[in-house]
């Protein structure tokens, strides 16, 4: 079973929720949005990620968590017109210089992606509906690199799973949490389910 939790806004309401789940032995994955305001602002096409950040990061590590990326890509590149490879190669430096290890990656549906139907996984070929994307008379190119070309080992939406549940939006996917219960006590040998949860959304 993956438990995975995208901090969409709330970076110290997600750390609570790991040093619960520690507390239980319980092991989960991160995914820190690059587009929110606690990672940084952005000034003159560039993103000036905040370094006063960084210990609340490495709380999470310490707790056995997973720290991944919460791919908001396509949007940055359509919003500050900044090369995506590019400014993903800059992160995963940031994330390396700090000794912050970072494996996967999980795709933000972010306001403006569904503005435009599209999906911030597809900036990795391996996943590409386009090869083009247009956006204030502008053209961009998506898919021109791998997840792997990013640094990626894995996308969190293609894991691999038969049993999954989410409360994106603030609602669960199935009737209530109760259901999610049930489908957990009732899971069969082999079962692979995910759990994603995005700590914004909990008291």
């Amino acid at each position: 079973m993956g438990l995975r939790h995208d901090v969409d806004h709330e970076p110290f309401k997600g750390l609570h929720m790991a040093e619960m789940e520690a507390s239980y032995g319980f092991r989960s994955s991160f995914y820190l949005l690059h587009s929110a305001e606690y990672f940084g602002h952005w000034f003159k096409g560039r993103l000036y990620r905040y370094s006063s950040m960084i210990p609340l990061y490495k709380q999470y590590q310490s707790l056995d968590c997973e720290i991944g990326v919460h791919n908001d890509l396509i949007s940055i590149m359509l919003l500050y017109d900044v090369d995506p490879y590019e400014f993903m190669h800059d992160e995963m430096k940031f994330y390396d210089n700090n000794n912050i290890n970072i494996y996967g990656t999980a795709s933000h549906g972010s306001a403006l992606m569904r503005l435009l139907k599209m999906n911030n996984q597809w900036i990795f070929s391996n996943f590409h509906s386009y090869d083009v994307v247009e956006y204030n008379g502008k053209t961009y190119e998506i898919g021109k690199y791998s997840l792997e070309d990013y640094g990626f080992e894995y996308e969190a939406y293609h894991v691999g799973y038969n049993i999954y549940f989410s409360d994106a939006g603030g609602s669960w996917n199935v009737d209530n949490f109760e259901t999610v219960l049930d489908s957990l006590r009732s899971a069969q040998a082999g079962d692979r389910i995910v759990i994603l949860t995005h700590p914004c959304w909990w008291k």
